[in-house]
Parts: structure tokens; C-alpha cells; sequence
């Protein structure tokens, strides 16, 4: 019974016991997701430990919703801790790298199977460590009463660079807020809250088309 019923992903551990009257007791801890993933073909929960599940058709969990060109490190369909599948794959990669360095001497780092090997690791490091600054963001802007209510979706995209890049829709208004990548972080949202108080009232809320956060000490509005 407790393995059928862990196989919800909203289920983190499931304690079934029977009493000696005969009665059947079921204690259930439940995961609460932090952002639920539309992205490139995923439909997946993220907890803010980094347990991402694919969502269950039978059930929802109202969260903040993230869309764009973005992939963490796993793939559509799996359900489990991204930090332990991170270190399994570099554990195996670094496995294969040690195994190369040994049959190729002093021209391992021409190998080809060993540059790719790199580029991977340097790939996979980067979306697990995408995955967690997201995840952290979304967290923040939930913590937060004005932004919580204003945020109502994240588009999160991957650069020609393959940086992690930012763009929120707000509730009020007819823009798009470009946040860009998640460095300075509250710098941003400060100029961003500073300029809906003292500008925005001012100027009109449908004036703009975009909000451009990116630049330092700068809000750049495009009609």
C-alpha cells in the first residue's frame, strides 16, 4: 500500500500500520513544490530541495508556473532528486575521463571522447546549478506579499551562451518585465518596484510594451 501510494509524486513518504483492532492507519508527508515546469516538453513539480516529479493527471498543486527553452538536468520523465543525478553523472563521466587519461598517456586531452566529455560535465554543471538559482528566485518573489500576488508567470530561457535568462509577466499592466540573468538579484527587483511606485502611477500602466531590468542602475521602457 505505501509503495502505491509514494508513486504520486506529491507523496514524499507514506507510513501504513494496522492497529490491533484491525483498523489500516496511513500517515502521509507531503512534498509542496515551489514552481511547476512547462518547459520544452516537461510538466514537472520542483520542491525547493531540488526533488522535481512529473505532475500527476489526477491531481494539481496551485504554484508559480515557468515556461520557455529551458531544461534542468533531467529529463522529461523522471521523478527523484536532481542533486543525487547530478553527482551519478559526474561521477560516471569523470569515471570515463580517468579511464581515457590511462590509455591515452600524454595525449588524453586531444581525445576527442575527452574534450566531449568535458563539454558535458561543464553542460550538466551549469543546468543543475540554472535549476537551483531558479528555484530560489521563485522562492524569494513567494516570500514576498507585493511580488507574489504581481508575478504570474516566469519565462525562462537559454542564451546562444547558454546562460540562464529571465523574463516575468505581471499581473498589472500590458508588459513584459525583462529580469535577464539571476545575478544581482535584489538589486533588480528593487529598481523594478521602485519604478511601478514612482513611475508607472505616473506614466500609466499600459503604456509599455517591455521593462528592461538587466542594466545596472537602469529601467529601460520600450513602447
Amino acid at each position: 500500500i505505501a509503495e502505491s501510494i509514494e508513486k504520486n509524486g506529491f507523496v514524499e513518504r507514506a507510513n501504513v500500520y494496522a492497529s490491533l483492532s484491525g483498523r489500516v492507519y496511513i500517515d502521509i508527508s507531503q512534498r509542496k513544490p515551489v514552481l511547476r515546469l512547462r518547459t520544452n516538453g516537461y510538466n514537472s513539480y520542483v520542491t525547493d530541495d531540488g526533488y522535481i516529479f512529473r505532475a500527476p493527471k489526477e491531481s494539481a498543486y496551485y504554484t508559480a508556473v515557468v515556461t520557455g527553452t529551458f531544461r534542468p538536468i533531467a529529463a522529461p520523465t523522471f521523478n527523484g532528486h536532481t542533486k543525487r543525478l547530478y553527482k551519478e553523472r559526474v561521477e560516471r563521466i569523470h569515471e570515463r575521463i580517468e579511464e581515457i587519461k590511462e590509455s591515452h598517456a600524454d595525449t588524453y586531452q586531444n581525445n576527442r571522447e575527452y574534450q566531449r566529455l568535458l563539454r558535458q560535465e561543464k553542460r550538466i554543471t551549469r543546468q543543475h546549478k540554472d535549476l537551483g538559482k531558479l528555484t530560489d528566485f521563485v522562492q524569494r518573489i513567494a516570500e514576498d506579499d507585493f511580488w507574489r500576488a504581481e508575478v504570474v508567470q516566469y519565462i525562462a530561457d537559454t542564451t546562444s551562451m547558454g546562460a540562464l535568462s529571465l523574463r516575468l509577466v505581471p499581473r498589472s499592466g500590458n508588459h513584459i518585465i525583462i529580469f535577464g540573468e539571476l545575478t544581482n538579484t535584489e538589486d533588480k527587483m528593487q529598481r523594478l518596484e521602485k519604478f511601478y511606485k514612482d513611475g508607472l502611477t505616473q506614466l500609466g500602466w499600459e503604456r509599455f510594451k517591455t521593462i528592461d531590468i538587466r542594466y545596472d542602475k537602469q529601467v529601460i521602457c520600450r513602447e
